[in-house]
């Protein structure tokens, strides 16, 4: 996915200075560069910009007095980053529900944060993760995902179309990126709570029903990846970990009737 972002911004060094740093960011386009109100809410409106790095303290406005010119403009915002050399404005940015505020000069590592925050909000308001591995990137509905699996540094995810997607990294590292719908059930487990069928907490497992692999013969082949929790009727046997538990427990009765 490729995003594209602006900057609001009057002081020339420090916008090389981000743009220097966004390079580091490879799904981001380069940015276009505006200090005045009427041009920045023009470009915002013809370029439809994902991600706006803004300044607080402008010629003749304010970051915020930008911000509220910019709702009468739009319906939906795009995410709006603020940069300030001054802390005191921090209470008023997320008061306006500002995705993060950068304090000046940047640190490296607060603008990886604000990244990291924005992809999180675009992976789950999309309802989707991208993938990258070796064959390439891999676009994954979160409701086409029923399993992901955890094994060393390796994570698996198994989609309704049985594909499995293989990926070299930890499956910590792609949780912040799931949505509500995904349940961490054990160190190795992270299962779409819409797939289960059965809970016993005594046993420690949850049972999973994919009508995908429940329609399957019980000799095909792709049943060979869920050898080690397969059960009755090509169901899944997933079980829970100690730790998780009591979060499983409380998560999947919390709406139960009776």
């Amino acid at each position: 996915m490729i995003y594209k972002f602006l900057m609001i911004e009057d002081n020339p060094t420090a916008a090389q200075t981000l743009n220097l740093l966004m390079e580091d960011y490879d799904e981001f386009q380069p940015s276009i560069i505006s200090c005045d109100m009427k041009e920045g809410i023009k470009a915002i409106l013809s370029i439809k910009p994902d991600l706006v790095f803004l300044d607080v303290e402008l010629p003749g406005f304010t970051g915020f007095e930008f911000i509220q010119q910019l709702r009468s403009q739009l319906q939906v915002l795009p995410e709006i980053v603020m940069m300030t050399a001054h802390e005191k404005y921090a209470l008023q940015a997320v008061n306006e529900e500002v995705l993060y505020y950068l304090v000046k000069p940047i640190d490296p590592d607060e603008l990886f944060k604000a990244i990291h925050r924005f992809r999180i909000k675009k992976s789950k308001a999309q309802k989707a993760i991208v993938i990258k591995n070796q064959k390439g990137y891999s676009f994954l509905n979160f409701d086409q995902i029923f399993l992901i699996k955890s094994s060393s540094n390796y994570t698996y995810f198994y989609t309704r179309d049985l594909q499995k997607v293989m990926v070299s990294k930890t499956m910590k590292e792609f949780e912040p990126y799931l949505s509500e719908q995904f349940l961490r059930v054990h160190k190795s487990y992270i299962i779409n709570v819409d797939c289960i069928k059965f809970l016993n907490t005594t046993k420690k497992k949850v049972v999973l029903q994919v009508p995908e692999l429940t329609d399957l013969d019980p000799n095909d082949s792709s049943l060979m990846h869920f050898n080690d929790v397969l059960i009755d009727e090509n169901q899944l046997g997933i079980p829970i970990g100690e730790a998780f538990l009591e979060k499983v427990k409380n998560t999947v009765l919390y709406n139960k009737i009776g």
